[in-house]
């Protein structure tokens, strides 16, 4: 598996996590009435709307808003808290360039460990 492929799986992972545990913040109710109207306003099931970040950010615009904003800015915290990252160095920018941030930090941070891997995958056949 590639760098890149593992950054990207992982980060769509935490994201999904990130956005789930987030808008649980707000409430169980308010969750599920906001993956339900997303599921509605795309006719795509929760599961692929969180595999998308960008998609799920306009949806959160379209139901909230400006209001968006705040639990976006709260899914990059999360997002930064599990992975370690500190949220100063992802900064400020749109949520898309907050993510891409996070993306490219991450692959940084792993690609010595994905080196390791790869060699000690090598030494074992």
């Amino acid at each position: 598996m590639a760098n890149s492929e593992f950054t990207s799986r992982k980060i769509i992972e935490v994201f999904s996590n990130a956005a789930l545990k987030t808008l649980l913040e707000f409430g169980p109710s308010v969750r599920t009435a906001v993956l339900y109207h997303m599921e509605k306003m795309q006719r795509l099931l929760v599961e692929e709307i969180l595999h998308d970040p960008v998609r799920f950010s306009k949806l959160l615009e379209m139901i909230f808003s400006a209001g968006a904003t705040i639990i976006e800015n709260k899914i990059i915290e999360s997002m930064c808290v599990e992975l370690s990252l500190d949220s100063d160095l992802v900064g400020r920018g749109s949520f898309e360039e907050r993510l891409a941030k996070i993306r490219n930090l991450r692959a940084r941070d792993s690609a010595p460990q994905m080196f390791y891997l790869r060699a000690l995958e090598q030494t074992m056949r």
